[in-house]
């Protein structure tokens, strides 16, 4: 029966429709379902974010109360105010997203009696805090109830979420598997039309007209399907149950860079394999045998899922994934995954170089002999070493997330949160970047010292800091026994020392008498060589303290000139000693540094003593003091042999001597210019030279120029001072370094308005008065002076050129002077009027003097001339004895006594009823340190003059509150 044109149109009309009916219907289903999974994607997705965000404001409201309790400070609960209505509009949310999960809607019941548990607790310590009981509100959350609450809802949440992570993995891949299925109906559909357009040119063979039609059709389908499979990203190969190619698009053969000649309609699948052979891809094999093999697998295609992987030749990587069609035959998917792969496998070395690292960084760390811990932002612990674990004794499993304050003692336990808030809100480092000695408790409780280094870093926006810990336990047991040795050291030599050069020096004085000459010479040369000794133990000592830090420095301001000059001239009789003496070429003037004078003199007596021992005799040792680089530069040289080249860049160091004969024979310790380096680097200055072998060495000395902003100076001098009051510069210049030589504090004026500035400002033992002053007649000072309540009892001196008047003046009794001394001035007779001056101050004075050595007391009663009344004794308990019994006006104190500490007299000194007795401490020890009021210098042995000492004490009771004082 013939069918017409007509009919087959109407049935090929109809069979499209259904077709393209068909199609949308699956095509919807399938959107629909795509869409459906989508959603689900998604609503897990906020399920999740919803829960995370939930979390995040419980973790927010106890951040506020932590910073509330922590400070006080309202500001601190911003947090914890902005969480409150969150957390309950998020747990509705919650509770909504999750109606259709019986499993969550448990969880959450929980979850809200858990939250609402936490805000009571924290409402409570806020509110606790709020009314001042800010211990109750910390007892509170110590017993742990909101970290237990917080970690209950820390663990419902991460069930919740990994239920969720779980939907959503299995949501995601349904989401896939969806869309993977509309790609096979698409391509499905395709074929379907491709059928369709097929049987349309076959019914045109019967019908010219309809073959027409049919061939237009099959042109535009055509396109449409080129154009889809084009477009395609990946490539794809269609074949049919006969293994024939039916459709394919350029990515296909691309991708497995095939030649254009095998791209048409029919191509056998052998065709490929055959090529593949003989292009090498299928090794040197039995070929045959390899290309059946696959022909076999490719016939399977026809009925299963096939997913393959395939390396190309230019190392590309194709995934293969073939579906059958329900037909016959199978449609196949070429993607490039080399990239994809590439990542993969670079996250994969990453990983185990990451790995490998972290394993080598933690044996490292784990392997120093160093302890290192970590701590984050809040004071929790997040990583603790080994030799941390062996310091403090605590397992590193044991402090982990614990506050590291755990590892403090009080009262740093309890302030270290504090700290740590501190530095959070102003950012103001007191211990970062620094090394510090701190007490650290054990897990025994034991505490123990430790040098403490923290440091801070970042890990992305993390915040970090790393404590490097040392127990220096050990490093303290060493040090204690050597200040031990060094006190026994002080004690044992400078105490002898100070008898045998004190007694000497006052045998040498006249204090014994008349001796012969040859007794002289003989004393000298002792009194010369226990000197030495005395500087040789001096020496040590300040090695010592330099490098402990316990050098005491006195700083105030300093006219240079004169501290130069006095070291010139102790120092004159040594120079003479070597055939030389000090030249002093240039000055400049009143030019002040910043410093302690003992010590610059110190600096300055090392730096002479070495010119002048290796000066040739006869030359001199010029000396100049200038403007320098830093403001001033003392300049010592010398024309000597000169510095050898090897020994130039250790000659500051301890112990440093060139080797050579004539070093040998200088002698020394090697410590004298080790220790000027350090103490003019401790002044601001530095200190260096320049030297040229046969032409001598020039050792400079730089110092800070200070600028005097007031009219007198403004440190107080341990020796008794005296004013002098005197129009001419240069008389006053010669005075004041007469009195300073003879162990005088002095403070100069040029007149009567300056004087009355010094005298409210200070306390003197005498005063010196020229008569003839710029601003005021002498005579008229003087009675203002006499009227003026505290400078009634002031000894003057009065010093002019004109004589003393005929009118019974000579007595000092018409205006109270102890003197009147004309111009030229007799400087002999100058200082016997000063000493009688400071006579009067000690006059009926009592001393108690408190010293274990009966040598030292005797010299120093000896020294004192009988001026005032001194009582030895060597022990606290006859201290006790003597302090309950009478009064005195001084008290001299030795620190290290027959049954204790000196400084445990210093209470004994203060009693009710009575002004406090004023102490001078005079030791074998350097001591630093404040001390009370009532000390009224440190004094010590070997570094202190008989002179020196009388000096001092006669100021100490010049300023006490005595009858006859100045103070």
């Amino acid at each position: 029966m013939r069918v017409s044109l007509k009919l087959w149109m109407i049935i090929g009309i109809l069979s499209l429709i259904a077709l393209i009916g068909g199609i949308i219907i699956l095509s919807a289903l399938s959107v629909q379902t795509v869409e459906r999974n989508r959603t689900a994607v998604f609503h897990t997705y906020k399920v999740l974010d919803t829960a995370q965000h939930l979390l995040s404001e419980v973790q927010d409201l106890e951040t506020g109360q932590r910073g509330y309790l922590l400070t006080g400070q309202a500001e601190y609960l911003s947090p914890y105010e902005l969480a409150k209505p969150l957390i309950g509009e998020l747990t509705v949310q919650l509770t909504e997203l999750t109606t259709d999960n019986q499993r969550h809607q448990v969880r959450l019941a929980s979850l809200r009696a858990l939250i609402e548990q936490k805000m009571q607790v924290t409402e409570q310590s806020i509110e606790l805090v709020r009314e001042g009981d800010v211990e109750q509100a910390l007892l509170l959350v110590n017993r742990g109830i909101g970290r237990e609450t917080m970690d209950s809802i820390r663990e419902l949440i991460r069930q919740m979420s990994l239920d969720e992570r779980q939907l959503l993995a299995q949501r995601s891949e349904e989401y896939v598997t969806s869309n993977r299925r509309t790609m096979g109906i698409q391509i499905a559909a395709v074929l379907l039309f491709g059928a369709m357009i097929a049987f349309a040119a076959i019914m045109a063979w019967r019908d010219y007209r309809r073959r027409v039609e049919a061939e237009g059709a099959l042109k535009v389908e055509s396109a449409l399907l080129k154009a889809t499979l084009e477009n395609m990203g990946q490539g794809i190969s269609v074949f049919g149950p006969d293994l024939k190619l039916m459709a394919w698009n350029e990515n296909f053969l691309q991708l497995l860079d095939y030649p254009v000649s095998l791209a048409r309609q029919g191509t056998d699948f052998d065709a490929f394999l055959n090529f593949n052979a003989a292009r090498g891809e299928y090794g040197s094999g039995n070929l045959a045998e390899e290309v059946a093999r696959r022909r076999a697998v490719a016939v399977k295609r026809n009925r299963d899922v096939y997913i393959t992987e395939r390396s190309r030749p230019d190392g590309r990587i194709l995934e293969l994934v073939s579906n059958p069609m329900p037909d016959g035959g199978f449609v196949t998917t070429y993607t490039d995954i080399t990239i994809r792969q590439q990542a993969e496998r670079q996250i994969i070395e990453q990983g185990e170089q990451l790995l490998d690292r972290e394993t080598r960084l933690r044996a490292v760390i784990d392997n120093v002999p160093v302890g290192i811990i970590t701590i984050n932002e809040s004071g929790s612990i997040e990583s603790f070493n080994r030799q941390s674990e062996q310091i403090f004794g605590y397992a590193a499993e044991d402090v982990m997330r614990r506050n590291v304050n755990i590892l403090m003692p009080e009262p740093d336990h309890t302030r270290h949160d504090g700290y740590l808030a501190s530095y959070r809100k102003t950012g103001i480092a007191r211990i970062i970047g620094q090394n510090r000695e701190v007490t650290a408790l054990r897990a025994n409780g034991e505490t123990f010292p430790m040098d403490l280094a923290i440091s801070e870093m970042w890990l992305g926006e993390r915040r970090l800091f790393v404590g490097m810990v040392r127990d220096i336990t050990e490093r303290k047991q060493m040090e204690r026994l050597k200040n031990e040795f060094v006190s026994t050291v002080s004690h044992e030599l400078r105490t002898p020392l100070t008898s045998i050069s004190g007694s000497l020096g006052l045998i040498m004085g006249g204090i014994a008498g008349d001796i012969s000459a040859k007794a002289k010479h003989l004393i000298g040369i002792a009194h010369s060589n226990s000197e030495r000794l005395i500087r040789l133990i001096n020496d040590i000592l300040d090695i010592e303290k330099i490098e402990s830090g316990k050098m005491v420095f006195i700083m105030a301001p300093q006219p240079l000139v004169p501290l130069v000059e006095q070291s010139i001239e102790a120092n004159r009789a040594y120079a003479e000693k070597y055939g030389t003496s000090f030249v002093l070429q240039e000055d400049i003037g009143d030019a002040q540094v910043k410093g302690d004078p003992d010590r610059l003199i110190q600096v300055f007596t090392n730096l002479l003593s070495n010119a002048a021992k290796y000066s040739p005799a006869g030359t001199p040792v010029e000396v100049s003091a200038v403007p320098g680089p830093q403001g001033l530069r003392i300049a010592i040289r010398d024309y000597g042999s000169g510095i050898p080249e090897e020994f130039k860049n250790r000659i500051f160091q301890k112990f440093a001597q060139a080797d050579g004969s004539d070093t040998k024979q200088k002698g020394g310790t090697g410590l004298g210019l080790s220790i000027v380096k350090n103490i003019v680097e401790s002044h601001g200055g530095q200190v260096d030279f320049e030297s040229e072998i046969g032409s001598g060495t020039t050792f400079f000395v730089d110092l800070p120029l200070w600028e005097e902003t007031d009219d007198s100076a403004d440190a107080q001098s341990d020796r008794p001072m005296v004013l002098i009051c005197e129009d001419d510069p240069d008389i006053a210049t010669i005075l004041s370094e007469t009195l300073r030589h003879a162990g005088y504090g002095v403070d100069v004026c040029y007149s009567a308005s300056a004087a009355r500035t010094l005298l409210d400002r200070r306390s003197y033992v005498a005063m010196t008065l020229d008569l003839k002053l710029p601003d005021a007649d002498g005579f008229s000072f003087l009675n203002a002076l006499r009227a003026n309540e505290t400078t009634r009892n002031l000894p003057i001196i009065i010093i002019s050129a004109a004589d003393l008047p005929e009118d019974g003046m000579m007595s000092g009794q018409a205006l109270s002077i102890v003197d009147w001394l004309s111009k030229p001035v007799d400087y002999a007779r100058l200082l016997s009027a000063v000493e009688l001056a400071t006579g009067s101050v000690l006059k009926g004075a009592r001393i108690l003097h408190v010293e274990d050595d009966p040598d030292i007391a005797a010299i120093v009663r000896e020294a004192m001339g009988g001026q005032v009344q001194i009582d030895s004794v060597a022990s606290l308990a006859d201290a006790r004895l003597r302090l309950a019994a009478n009064s005195y006006d001084l008290a001299i104190i030795d620190i290290e006594l027959i049954d204790g500490s000196g400084l445990d007299v210093l209470p004994m000194l203060s009693a009710p009823g009575r002004p406090p007795i004023p102490a001078l401490i005079f030791s074998a020890h350097d001591l630093g340190g404040d001390f009370s009021e009532q000390v009224q210098a440190v004094l010590t042995k070997s570094k202190t003059t008989m002179s020196q000492l009388v000096a001092t004490i006669r100021q100490a009771i010049a300023k006490s509150d005595r009858p006859g004082s100045q103070g």
